[in-house]
């Protein structure tokens, strides 16, 4: 499996490429420049099957539209409680940014819950309300995308519309029960592990 990280937009939000061996590819929360992230794919050889989202909030969803244009990738899995955030761009706050809502009509929505496969990758989704009503994390081979739910020496904030400190406690509790040398790569800043945060 190989991992890249693309900083993207004014948040420098981490959009994550994961390949297999055969070069087929997940991508993790395309939050902007659809172009830097297509291009990746293109140098690298790699065809995007899958789209995975963290949450809603519109700097992990921004290059959806474009990205999927480009590629015909179609398949999109997100947590069903974020669902509404894709289309609502005042609860996505994409309306702040002046940035257009998803356009689901051609696309494969996939509730993102229990495991998953693509060939070799092991996908698992890990439920962590809290930073969103529906924000998931996924464990792929043995590393953890915590989205904002977990960064280094930090955890995602609970003052946006559908976050909710309690639940953000008992996810991280949740997390807090995986292996401490599970590597975490989080939706900002550096990567780190979760026996060093929780």
């Amino acid at each position: 499996m190989q991992v890249f990280r693309i900083f993207v937009g004014a948040l420098r939000e981490n959009c994550y490429i994961v390949s297999n061996a055969k070069n087929n590819t997940l991508v993790v929360d395309p939050g902007t420049e659809a172009d830097l992230i297509f291009n990746k794919l293109v140098q690298n050889n790699l065809t995007l099957k899958t789209i995975l989202l963290t949450h809603g909030h519109y700097d992990h969803i921004g290059a959806i539209n474009e990205l999927t244009a480009k590629t015909n990738c179609k398949t999109i899995y997100v947590g069903k409680e974020d669902i509404e955030l894709l289309t609502d761009n005042e609860k996505s706050m994409a309306a702040t940014v002046n940035q257009d809502a998803v356009f689901l009509e051609d696309k494969i929505l996939k509730i993102a819950e229990g495991t998953f496969k693509l060939e070799d990758l092991d996908v698992e989704v890990i439920k962590t309300p809290g930073h969103t009503k529906g924000s998931v994390c996924y464990l792929i081979n043995g590393i953890l995308f915590s989205g904002d739910t977990l960064f280094r020496n930090g955890i995602g904030r609970t003052d946006f519309w559908g976050g909710n400190r309690a639940e953000l406690e008992k996810s991280l509790k949740k997390l807090s029960k995986l292996p401490k040398d599970i590597i975490v790569c989080p939706g900002h800043g550096l990567k780190t592990r979760i026996g060093d945060e929780l």
